[in-house]
């Protein structure tokens, strides 16, 4: 994805791949989920909410998508926060790029860059 190639003066961006819920579920440590259940935002809104969560937990982020079926009960429990990309049902990797290139846009707009108009 070139936007994880442009983030590069921003944040290291990784992005890892779990075969199932029950392999999320064992996850530990902070993570937001996305999840069409969460607080939809705008671009202005979302780096505002992006860069508060770097001040409270840290230089590290850690974002999950569930599997097929949605995120599980317990991963929305366990979830600090969760945000929704759109209410329209997305293919995983439209998810991501749309994830991506907000993650950058939100960085444009935090350091008064020209990408957001």
């Amino acid at each position: 994805m070139q936007f994880i190639e442009r983030m590069k003066p921003y944040a290291t961006f990784t992005l890892n791949y779990y075969k199932s819920n029950q392999d999320l579920e064992k996850l530990e440590g902070p993570f937001i989920a996305l999840s069409p259940e969460g607080k939809m935002q705008d671009s202005v809104s979302f780096s505002k909410y992006l860069m508060k969560s770097f001040e409270k937990q840290g230089l590290t982020l850690h974002f999950i998508i569930g599997a097929a079926d949605g995120l599980t009960p317990l991963l929305k429990e366990k979830a600090s926060s969760l945000i929704s990309l759109s209410l329209l049902t997305l293919t995983h990797e439209m998810a991501k790029l749309f994830f991506v290139e907000q993650v950058y846009r939100a960085f444009e707009i935090h350091f008064n860059r020209g990408y957001h108009k």
